[in-house]
């Protein structure tokens, strides 16, 4: 569908008309492994740290603030950001996006990832939702549902 400018002129299609190719399940695994080798290497360097200090206040401060950042802040601040993609997903090509094809806002990644990880403590319901995409027709998880979002192969 071409945007129509005053006077008649047609544009090319705005960027959430574009083609929207759902990302494979697949992919989605990848990118989410990717992101935590990430957030594992972020770990090893903030242990290497806390050797060094030797200082137990240092040491728990930098690990909670790690574990909110590995937890929620990585992913809200990448997910919610204008390319929707976190490090592993700009890896692998795709990005999330709000159901209608536009940027996902910073209020949608921090309730998908948040359902995502209370999803993940009841074991059984987090492997639904990380299985869910493989029957759903818009290859969505369950914390995608609610959040509104889908995610997409991305091609500039």
């Amino acid at each position: 569908m071409l945007n129509e400018l005053p006077g008649g002129l047609a544009t090319s299609p705005a960027p959430a008309d574009a083609q929207r190719v759902l990302a494979g399940w697949w992919s989605r695994v990848a990118a989410f492994l990717i992101d935590w080798l990430v957030l594992i290497v972020a770990i090893v360097l903030i242990e290497a740290i806390a050797r060094v200090v030797q200082s137990t206040v240092v040491i728990v401060v930098l690990f909670v603030g790690w574990a909110f950042a590995a937890l929620i802040g990585y992913w809200v601040y990448f997910e919610g950001s204008a390319s929707g993609q976190t490090p592993g997903k700009h890896a692998l090509g795709i990005r999330v996006r709000g159901v209608g094809g536009g940027r996902a806002s910073y209020g949608q990644a921090l309730g998908r990832n948040l359902l995502r990880d209370l999803m993940a403590i009841f074991w059984p319901v987090g492997i639904a939702n990380y299985l869910w995409p493989l029957w759903d027709r818009k290859n969505q998880c369950l914390h995608d549902k609610a959040a509104s979002t889908i995610v997409v192969r991305y091609t500039p």
